[in-house]
């Protein structure tokens, strides 16, 4: 079970780590995020790198990493930035501070990174940040809906549960009603919260962080991701091996796919996803027959029995939930 050490929020402390940054630092950084501060100057010394360059690719990291020695990891960016950097940590040892320029996954409280791996995305063990940065002047350069995009990782939690009544029910997976319970907790606070959400502004971010966190934390007590991440980030996780999408969209739209196949909550998901505006035509970055044989070819996890398990998904069924879907978002 592990936790961040540290968290600090406040204003202007971002520029002032990157800036301060020196010899026996490695700054691993997302170009776009870097970009939105204007005349920053990193601190000389440190070693830099865009995790463009490692590609979240599990045996370019490890070659980067091999035989080099840092006192500690400086990252900033979302979460393939973090996702990059924790799994650095836990494999030179060394302190990570990680710095979000945005909220659009709970990455940085997590004890696992999503890395590729002979051309699959899979799950690894890595260490959560030693220590996350809340600086609000950073967050709020990045336009809000990459936020909002992060309330994905609470909304997947509906279908998320679904799938574990699915492996109690099949004496796979005992449900822990505390985990369970907690997790549900935080699906209402979303929904009576999104006033609050939708006003865009520093209590938005604060509340946004807050729900993160706590879904996070629920994982590692845990010890899997089974309370918040089911048949639909299963789903996800094979829609952004093919196509550079979001993983808050990704997730969202994944979401909807086994709400209706598993027959529960799709009325309360696809509102959510309405208001929240997570979900557009032009960012899934894939054709409809794609997302159909994605589904329709969907292999299950083995650590994660869901709704994948218990029903055929076969593509004539694909493509009529994809149709429906398309149709209830207005998309051609």
């Amino acid at each position: 079970m592990k936790f961040n050490e540290e968290i600090l929020i406040g204003n202007k402390i971002g520029v002032e780590l990157i800036e301060n940054l020196r010899e026996g630092d490695l700054f691993i950084y997302s170009p776009t995020s870097i970009s939105q501060l204007k005349n920053i100057r990193i601190g000389a010394g440190a070693e830099c790198i865009s995790r463009k360059e490692l590609k979240l690719d599990k045996n370019k990291i490890e070659d980067f990493s091999q035989n080099k020695k840092f006192r500690r990891i400086v990252s900033f960016g979302n979460g393939q930035t973090a996702d990059t950097a924790k799994f650095i940590s836990k494999t030179l040892r060394i302190e990570h501070v990680y710095l979000p320029a945005m909220f659009s996954t709970n990455a940085a409280f997590t004890d696992k990174s999503c890395l590729f791996s002979a051309g699959k995305k899979l799950t690894f063990d890595s260490s959560p940040p030693n220590k996350v940065i809340i600086d609000f002047d950073i967050l709020k350069k990045c336009d809000f809906k990459y936020n909002l995009m992060g309330m994905a990782e609470i909304i997947s939690i509906f279908t998320a549960l679904e799938d574990w009544k699915i492996a109690d029910k099949r004496k796979v997976e005992k449900i822990d009603r505390v985990i369970f319970e907690s997790a549900r907790n935080l699906t209402s606070l979303l929904e009576n919260n999104l006033d609050l959400i939708l006003k865009k502004d520093k209590s938005s971010l604060k509340f946004i962080f807050q729900l993160l966190i706590q879904s996070a934390y629920l994982t590692n007590i845990y010890g899997s991701g089974r309370a918040e991440s089911g048949s639909e980030h299963i789903f996800a996780k094979h829609l952004e091996g093919e196509t550079t999408v979001f993983h808050g969209t990704a997730v969202a739209f994944g979401s909807l796919i086994f709400s209706i196949i598993q027959g529960k909550n799709y009325k309360k998901i696809f509102a959510l996803i309405k208001k929240l505006e997570i979900l557009k035509r032009k960012d899934l970055g894939i054709s409809k027959n794609d997302l159909i044989r994605i589904l329709s070819t969907l292999k299950s996890r083995p650590d994660r029995y869901s709704v994948i398990d218990s029903k055929q998904i076969t593509k004539a069924y694909s493509k009529i939930i994809i149709n429906r879907i398309f149709n209830d978002l207005g998309w051609k």
